[in-house]
């Protein structure tokens, strides 16, 4: 019988592996992460008893965490740039020792380019801000992506330059499920054999693959909200009546979304409520009429920042085991109630063209995601009103980041899907702008100054400082908010979908408040 060749043999496990992998990345899938996983190893045992058979030599297995970091750090010397994925957890000082390791790196090879992907909800509180040193330091040639899906895979992948002769090395490392940690790594080196030159091409085409329609990591945005959370409860959500200007605009909002909200439920469909920015989940807490309680088949919040979301859980948790709820219906609707971790940059992976997918991966990790039960079928069916209140758009910047953002929530819409959003009125704000963020000195835990408000473009912007993360907030007039949503919906028009001409109202309370509906 005639045997396979050995490069044919690698490259047929490597497609294979390919394969698996990019499902992986689409469906975030327990199940197919075993798969994943075993396919894997059957690439390290069949990579090695090819290699053995023919050489002596075989692709490094590496199986203590000790021996995975310190491979990783001899990789990056000399290399003209790294490519990684950070998703596992790890100690405190074990993530400070690495990135000063990193930066040190940076210092003394200035031809060195860093890309990694990253969990924000693996990060320690304490090193959002040596990252974001880091990145203010080396700009372009330390870069950072989020995924915050990211969960039992890390890759490393490490380039030299042409001069050196070097080929390219790729490390898979499959994190522990249970500890988080790094378990086992493969390291594919064609250095030491070069028939495993096409298992890292394969690796580098992947990573490109899944990192090239990723958002840009803002440590600082999500170190800022998480310092905030706590103090935004006091300030904002438990003190009514501290700033005028506030106490009035969330009052009126509150009645013109319900106004709104009423206004969809006359239809004959159910409604699934979605709040992009939920913040510690205020809104979705209390701004819902009872008397659509009946008609709501899902509500989902979701913020970026850790912390608002721990604070929402803990209040929908309240509200879950109260006995001042007497309504059968209020009570279920607690029940289809969740609030889980995502940037709004990354929704599409989830909630695409009034569908949803895979968000089982997002509520498992969510406390108060835990008992909902899920039916795709009946959040499609239902009419989806998606909320981002209170200005969430405003604290966004910059503007190109805020029109992604906006693209992404309206991609999340099917046909006859809405989208509510309030916003702060520049007009109102040389009037009210200095008054509210002095009362909210508290809040941002820092002095406010009239200096940090520029009239001309509606903004207020305090840089961060030891303690401090900063903060940033626009006011918008009607016109740039219709050029907002004529720029976020560009794209999506030429997908093929269609939107209704926006509907951008004075709320009457210092804000506008703008509905746009998808047609088609």
């Amino acid at each position: 019988m005639r045997t396979m060749s050995r490069p044919l043999a690698v490259m047929l496990v490597i497609v294979v592996v390919l394969l698996l992998a990019v499902a992986w990345s689409q469906t975030e899938s327990f199940k197919v992460l075993l798969v994943v996983a075993a396919v894997f190893a059957l690439l390290a045992a069949t990579l090695t008893a090819l290699t053995q058979r023919s050489s002596g030599s075989s692709p490094q297995t590496l199986t203590t965490q000790a021996s995975i970091t310190a491979r990783l750090k001899s990789l990056r010397e000399g290399a003209s740039s790294v490519s990684a994925i950070w998703s596992g957890e790890y100690d405190s000082s074990e993530v400070g020792l690495y990135f000063n390791d990193e930066r040190k790196a940076l210092e003394t090879n200035e031809l060195l380019h860093i890309r990694r992907v990253i969990n924000p909800a693996v990060i320690p509180d304490e090193h959002f801000e040596l990252l974001q040193s880091i990145r203010d330091r080396y700009g372009e040639r330390f870069q950072l992506l989020e995924d915050s899906t990211l969960r039992s895979f890390e890759l490393y992948i490490a380039e030299y330059p042409s001069e050196s002769e070097k080929d390219a090395v790729a490390v898979v490392v499959i994190n522990n499920t249970l500890t988080k940690r790094p378990q086992v790594a493969l390291v594919l080196d064609p250095n030491d054999d070069k028939s495993l030159g096409g298992a890292v091409n394969a690796v580098q085409k992947w990573w490109e693959t899944i990192s090239e329609d990723l958002a840009p990591f803002d440590p600082v945005a999500i170190e800022r909200w998480d310092q905030i959370a706590s103090r935004y409860t006091e300030v904002v959500t438990e003190n009514a009546g501290a700033n005028e200007f506030l106490d009035r605009y969330t009052s009126r909002e509150r009645e013109a979304v319900g106004e709104r909200l009423a206004s969809s439920a006359e239809e004959e469909y159910e409604l699934s409520l979605v709040e992009v920015g939920c913040g510690d989940g205020r809104a979705l807490l209390s701004y819902i009429p009872t008397e659509l309680e009946r008609r709501i088949s899902y509500v989902f919040g979701f913020d970026y920042a850790p912390a608002m979301v721990e604070i929402a859980e803990s209040g929908l948790a309240r509200l879950r085991h109260s006995s001042g709820f007497v309504r059968v219906d209020a009570k279920a609707l607690l029940g289809k109630t969740a609030f889980f971790e995502l940037n709004a940059a990354n929704m599409r992976r989830f909630f695409d063209d009034g569908r949803l997918h895979d968000l089982e991966q997002l509520l498992e990790a969510s406390p108060s995601g835990a008992g909902v039960d899920i039916d795709y079928s009946t959040y499609g069916a239902s009419r989806k009103v998606f909320l981002c209140l209170l200005n969430t758009i405003g604290v966004i910047s910059p503007r190109q980041r805020r029109i992604e953002v906006l693209e992404s929530i309206l991609a999340c819409l099917g046909v006859e899907d809405r989208l509510i959003l309030t916003v702060f009125a520049a007009e109102r704000f040389a009037e009210d702008a200095i008054s509210l963020y002095r009362d909210l000195e508290e809040m941002i835990n820092a002095e406010v100054r009239e200096l940090q408000f520029d009239s001309d473009t509606a903004t207020f912007s305090i840089a961060g400082s030891p303690g401090s993360p900063g903060y940033f907030s626009q006011w918008f007039s009607e016109r740039e908010l219709s050029e907002h949503f004529n720029e976020a919906t560009a794209s999506l028009i030429r997908e093929g979908r269609s939107f209704g001409r926006v509907e951008i109202e004075p709320m009457g309370s210092g804000g506008y408040l703008a509905v746009v509906r998808r047609t088609a």
